[in-house]
């Protein structure tokens, strides 16, 4: 689990130094890197629990319900492609 979460907060903190989105777009990425974070902490802390990978699923869930990043489904998320989705 620990390469997992290695990984995961690699990308995790590559993406807090590289965004550059409007701020209502960038507290909302933000708090779910913040998620991703937590689950991050929660797979370093065997035995792993259900409830980390539903952690993880809702960051993941809640992203792509909050962002138009076309890459996302294929797997391909790349930040600067990222887009807040309107306000409906």
């Amino acid at each position: 689990m620990h390469v997992l979460a290695d990984g995961i907060e690699t990308e995790v903190q590559g993406i807090f130094r590289e965004c550059r989105l409007q701020p209502a777009a960038d507290a909302a990425l933000h708090g779910i890197l913040a998620a991703l974070l937590q689950a991050v902490a929660e797979l370093r802390q065997p035995p792993v629990a259900a409830s980390t990978w539903t952690h993880l699923n809702q960051a993941l869930r809640s992203y792509q319900q909050q962002f138009d990043d076309p890459g996302f489904a294929q797997g391909q998320v790349q930040t600067d492609s990222a887009a807040p989705k309107p306000e409906q």
